[in-house]
């Protein structure tokens, strides 16, 4: 477990305060700056505060105001554990270290050293220990070597090409010592003059060192007929010039759900209410808790995942705060499809009559009023805690107003797209009677509301979108 001297997200340098790492996000804080009161095991307010999740935080170590801090420290965590090792994203150019690296990946006892950007080790570099000397980078995959490989300079058929008959003080006197002028009538070679003139020795000895030059040749000639024979390739067939097109599996993959179903997850936005789900007044189950998910995706745990044939199908749901309404959701076969249950009220309608009428002509007279949002404003910026005080100008027959505050979808920030409803019990809509409220945003991202005047629950004038961020 790591050192840490200070948060790195707010600065907070109180010993003993716990440190988390959001691991979805790559985000450190710790339980001054996280979100809520949940609880890890005692571990408190360890929400992280850019996705407001736990399922990825993951607890680090405590702050420690009396550790003596290195030269050098963990520039992605703020860790200063000098026995830690300390790794180098190029890809990213992120530092980091074994504490706030990815998974428990171990290479060559280097633990934790998947990048948390990129998620890989092509690209991680070691520099050693944090409170080590400083060190050159080094690949996490070690360069290997075949020394059968390696070659002497003069090459590889040298000790063929370069023979040199032996010298004169060889033993085997049959070629290697041979001279033309030698007589061999007298001296130590005794046997080739017995019975023979100097003319006859002399040619014996020759034609003997003929024959050993012609062994020694073909000895040579077989050594390199068998060193292209390893080497020569064998000859193939000519080789068609029409381009062959590689054949493909035409077999489908299998259906995970089964032939011609689908999957169907769904999820609630309330965090406390209760939802039951049924078809054809059978009851299929209850949404699991907790049900505060800002970006869902199939499979995730705060779900109720169902398989049904493919097509069209009609689910009942029921709450605990009686309400009772009908969702169509249609089933794509092999398709797991997210599927969003909130309880929608229905819109307010006037009957008709000639007081009604009446009303009506008078509430479009009022929707020519003016109503303007004083604050916050347009493309403004706050910091953590994310409370917002809204204001905006009355509207004369208005006996309440409506705040509604929204939260953008990915990528989060003023080029999003689309936005979704704030997942708290009351869905991001506040009613007021005055002129003034306070708003709570969540997440580090891009928020934006608007403000409608009702009379008699009917929408007399309404501002347009105003947007505003959370730096933090």
């Amino acid at each position: 477990m790591g050192i840490w001297t200070e948060c790195k997200n707010c600065g907070n340098d109180a010993s003993g305060d716990m440190i988390y790492l959001c691991k979805d996000d790559n985000f450190v804080f710790c339980q001054e700056c996280g979100e809520g009161g949940f609880n890890i095991n005692g571990n408190h307010n360890c929400v992280c505060p850019v996705c407001s999740s736990t399922s990825e935080v993951r607890i680090m170590g405590e702050i420690d105001t009396d550790a003596d801090e290195p030269d050098t420290k963990c520039e992605n965590c703020g860790n200063v554990d000098p026995d830690d090792m300390l790794y180098r994203c190029k890809k990213d150019d992120l530092y980091f270290c074994e504490q706030c690296g990815d998974r428990a990946w171990n290479a060559f006892g280097n633990n934790n050293c998947v990048c948390p950007e990129c998620h890989s080790t092509s690209n991680v570099k070691i520099l050693g220990e944090i409170g080590g000397d400083e060190q050159e980078e080094k690949d996490i995959e070690e360069d290997e070597h075949d020394d059968t490989h390696e070659r002497d300079s003069t090459g590889e058929n040298d000790v063929i090409n370069s023979y040199t008959p032996k010298s004169n003080d060889s033993d085997d006197d049959t070629y290697s010592s041979y001279e033309p002028d030698d007589d061999y009538s007298s001296g130590s070679n005794a046997s080739y003059s017995s019975g023979s003139s100097d003319s006859g020795g002399g040619t014996a000895v020759g034609w003997l060192f003929v024959v050993a030059v012609i062994v020694i040749f073909l000895f040579w000639l077989g050594s390199r007929s068998a060193d292209n024979s390893a080497t020569t390739p064998v000859s193939q067939a000519p080789v068609s010039t029409y381009p062959q097109q590689p054949q493909q599996d035409q077999t489908p993959p299998p259906n995970p759900y089964g032939a011609g179903n689908g999957q169907l997850s769904f999820y609630r936005t309330c965090s406390f209410c209760k939802v039951e789900i049924l078809k054809d007044n059978d009851s299929l189950g209850m949404l699991p808790t907790p049900g505060l998910l800002v970006h869902p995706e199939c499979g995730d745990s705060y779900m109720l995942p169902l398989i049904f044939p493919a097509g069209d199908l009609t689910f009942s749901f029921k709450d605990d705060d009686g309400h009772t309404w009908m969702q169509d959701v249609h089933v794509t076969e092999g398709v797991c499809m997210v599927v969003k249950v909130q309880y929608e009220p229905p819109a307010a309608t006037v009957a008709d009559t000639p007081a009604s009428q009446e009303q009506q002509q008078e509430t479009s007279a009022t929707r020519t009023f003016d109503m303007q949002l004083l604050s916050p404003a347009d493309h403004s910026s706050y910091d953590y805690p994310r409370y917002t005080n809204v204001e905006w100008t009355a509207v004369p027959q208005a006996d309440s107003y409506e705040v509604e505050l929204q939260l953008a979808n990915s990528p989060y920030d003023y080029s999003a797209t689309s936005y979704s409803a704030m997942p708290y019990s009351n869905g991001g809509i506040y009613r007021v009677t005055g002129t003034i409220v306070t708003v709570q945003g969540m997440g580090k991202q891009v928020h934006r509301l608007r403000v409608k005047a009702l009379q008699n629950n009917v929408v007399i004038a309404q501002t347009d979108w105003r947007y505003f961020n959370y730096s933090n």
